[in-house]
């Protein structure tokens, strides 16, 4: 009964890489559903818009420190298919929120992140609207605000999970106490 589903779920989990969000390989047909049993569900909603609530209130904290550089090494894992299953990490240094240098980090054996802060804030921020995305867990950094621990599930797909770790993080420059604006005309 359940097979056109799960053949249909394969082809488009071999078809595309799996980037956390369960909407690109799900099909249409069971998004509909997903979207209906989510609309069924004032908890899920609540709990939605608190995860939502959350992380905007991170954004704000992660924008008012104004970090200027920093280096990061964040892992994700999941439920992915992946040609090579021998991944090494890297830590990141971001200046000006783009990635200027990789340098080795700890050994993987789950899925590498390449990231910076606010692309962390995005591609949490699209899982969480998922339909039928259930959060599990998504820890705040305390000082700075960005997503430390998030783990996320579609319950009624199995093996559709997603999980990302920050590993480390360091502010290596700070910024200005307030950003800096364009000199006047």
């Amino acid at each position: 009964m359940h097979q056109p589903i799960v053949f249909s779920l394969i082809a488009t989990l071999a078809a595309c890489p799996l980037r956390g969000q369960a909407s690109s390989i799900i099909p249409s047909y069971a998004r509909d559903s997903l979207e209906a049993a989510d609309r069924r569900s004032p908890e899920a909603l609540r709990a939605r818009q608190r995860n939502l609530d959350s992380l905007a209130a991170g954004l704000r904290r992660w924008k008012a420190a104004n970090v200027a550089e920093y280096q990061l090494q964040v892992h994700s894992s999941c439920f992915c298919i992946f040609e090579d299953t021998t991944w090494r990490s890297s830590v990141v240094t971001v200046r000006g929120g783009l990635i200027v240098a990789h340098a080795p980090g700890l050994p993987s054996h789950q899925h590498f992140v390449s990231t910076t802060i606010d692309t962390l804030f995005a591609v949490i921020e699209r899982d969480v609207r998922d339909a039928g995305r259930v959060v599990r867990r998504l820890q705040l950094d305390a000082r700075y605000g960005f997503p430390r621990d998030y783990r996320a599930e579609t319950p009624t797909i199995p093996d559709l999970w997603l999980e990302i770790q920050v590993d480390s993080f360091a502010v290596t420059h700070a910024g200005s106490a307030s950003p800096r604006r364009p000199p006047a005309p």
